[in-house]
């Protein structure tokens, strides 16, 4: 048996014990190889470490060595991110399994021997990047480009750096490095004038799409996310790296408004190298509910800071401090707007009345995208026909030569004219605020100051009433208050009149047990001293019916003699 099929075999053999949500235990049997390997693949979930499985021990070390010496040959001087790692392996893998099974017949072919042909052989079978192209009426936006692209990046560094470190004098410049002959002269696939944008203004959402959004959605952490996104238009994974204690809202003091700066990106796994400032206001009242519920608001005070804003609630990950996954977030998103958000659009779901929140609702369900990075398009396309080029390119994180900004500028309508005459001042720039836009900034307690939603009835710090509807519910429970105190007083009038009935029928009670114990007490010196005066022999004893008598006055003054002590023990 051949080296390669007896590590097939061990490979086999350990997927055949794979756990699902467990990391692989043994890469190789080479206890050196398989620690290489651990180190180069530390930060990755269980899936994609399945996915090396499938690659020969060289080929493993191979990829293990390019990721371990990507801060020397990467311009940034950093570690490989997860994310990063996890796409040069499926990259790789999915190269690795086509060759093998279209092209060489089922049988395994190293890395290091793939050739030209099996990138791009125009006849079949084909190369891997030419399979992937697809003809205009099979795909007419055009999809395959994006995933095309970005493996023959993948494809190209991966190449570039094994063709010029299996030279002795490999140079260390990166820009001198030269292209693989596997890949050279292959150029990107571009899109048609068509599909060149790729983002168009009907796509994007509306201001009343995201408002009606952010009032029904019951997830508070994705709300929280979607306006602090819509507001500072940043990537997904750098608010997800934001922790509860980067978070401090203060108060400007010649507006009175409240506003929280903060830093992101620039981290680990970060894209930038560098961070930068971003500034959230119209997001602090989700912010503010979201916080007041969030799993680590019981901790101490310095695990708080540590604790991610938005954490994984995934398994046992909701008790330990996990941030929210990229790919975990966008399920969400289609989870809330594809099957929580049509359920109130049925008609015996009475929260939504309006016509305009109805129709912004079916448009957002079924004609906008639902991943989360639509919202950082949204930003841009807002933000830049309004913003200097450098401003612009420091909000997004981009490079300050980048020229991305002209992608975000759509057709535009009147906006043109808009601006000039508010430059001219014709017209104020609050005037050209649409409804659904001032819906989405909060609204300031006139006590306190603090931010809350548009649609908040009372303060969220002090309770005081911020809305007529507010005001008309206070009216209500003070008018069922006032009713409930003047049934409470009725109650109470009727108990105290009842027991007024019960004592006089007990006054009459005792009144009547004093009278028997008075002719008891009358009958009984009666029987005494008629047996006194009696000389006779014979009537020296009572007779049978005068002691009866003589007892019953005993009983019944013994009774009355209780009776007393208890009726001074209810008068006190």
């Amino acid at each position: 048996m051949s080296g390669q099929s007896i590590t097939a075999a061990a490979n086999n053999n350990r997927s055949r014990h794979h756990r699902r949500g467990k990391p692989v235990q043994e890469f190789s049997d080479n206890f050196a190889l398989d620690r290489k390997i651990k180190e180069a693949i530390k930060g990755l979930k269980p899936s994609p470490q399945y996915l090396l499985l499938g690659f020969s021990d060289e080929d493993k070390e191979l990829i293990a060595d390019f990721i371990l010496d990507w801060s020397n040959h990467n311009s940034s001087g950093r570690s490989m991110a997860p994310n990063t790692k996890k796409g040069y392996i499926d990259a790789l893998s999915l190269l690795s399994r086509y060759v093998k099974d279209v092209r060489n017949g089922g049988i395994y072919k190293p890395l290091k021997e793939i050739t030209r042909d099996d990138f791009r052989a125009q006849e079949e079978p084909k190369g891997y990047l030419q399979s992937l192209k697809r003809d205009f009426a099979d795909d007419p936006k055009e999809n395959w480009i994006s995933s095309h692209n970005t493996r023959r990046e993948k494809y190209l560094a991966f190449w570039r750096w094994w063709t010029n470190n299996n030279k002795g004098d490999s140079p260390n410049n990166r820009e001198e490095w030269q292209t693989p002959p596997q890949l050279k002269g292959y150029r990107p696939a571009k899109h048609s004038p068509t599909n060149k944008k790729r983002r168009t203004r009907e796509q994007l959402w509306t201001p009343e799409e995201h408002a009606v959004f952010l009032k029904h959605c019951e997830d508070l952490r994705l709300a929280c996310f979607h306006a602090m996104a819509l507001e500072t238009g940043a990537r997904p994974g750098e608010l997800l790296d934001v922790k509860l204690g980067d978070i401090k809202v203060g108060t400007v003091s010649s507006t009175g408004k409240r506003v929280c700066e903060f830093r992101i990106g620039g981290g680990v796994g970060g894209k930038m190298k560098k961070d930068r400032p971003v500034s959230i206001s119209d997001a602090i009242p989700y912010f503010n509910v979201w916080a007041h519920v969030h799993p680590a608001r019981d901790w101490s005070q310095k695990n708080q800071k540590d604790a991610y804003l938005f954490p994984s609630r995934e398994k046992k990950a909701r008790y330990r401090n996990i941030r929210l996954d990229t790919n975990s977030l966008r399920l969400l998103y289609i989870q809330t707007i594809e099957r929580d958000l049509p359920k109130l659009l049925l008609p015996d779901r009475p929260e939504i009345s309006s016509l305009e929140d109805k129709a912004a609702l079916r448009s957002l369900i079924y004609e906008k995208p639902h991943f989360p990075y639509i919202l950082r398009h949204d930003f841009s396309t807002k933000w830049a026909p309004r913003l200097p080029r450098m401003v612009f390119n420091q909000l997004l994180g981009h490079s300050p030569n980048s020229k991305v900004q002209d992608f975000y500028i759509h057709e535009m309508g009147d906006e043109g004219i808009r601006e000039l005459e508010i430059t001219k001042g014709i017209r104020t720039r609050e005037e050209t605020i649409s409804p659904a836009e001032i819906e989405l900034q909060p609204k300031y307690c006139p006590i306190c100051r603090e931010a809350n939603k548009s649609n908040a009835k009372f303060c969220f710090a002090c309770n005081f009433t911020i809305s007529p509807e507010g005001a008309l519910e206070n009216r209500e429970k003070e008018a069922e208050a006032q009713k409930e105190a003047e049934n409470t007083k009725k109650e109470m009038q009727a108990m105290k009149d009842k027991f007024d009935s019960i004592e006089k029928r007990f006054r009459k009670m005792m009144d009547m047990w004093e009278s028997m114990g008075r002719r008891a007490e009358e009958r009984e010196k009666e029987i005494r001293e008629k047996k006194l005066s009696s000389s006779s022999p014979s009537s020296t004893k009572l007779s049978f019916v005068d002691d009866v008598d003589l007892l019953v006055g005993h009983v019944v003054q013994s009774d009355a003699k209780e009776v007393r002590e208890l009726r001074k023990e209810l008068h006190g």
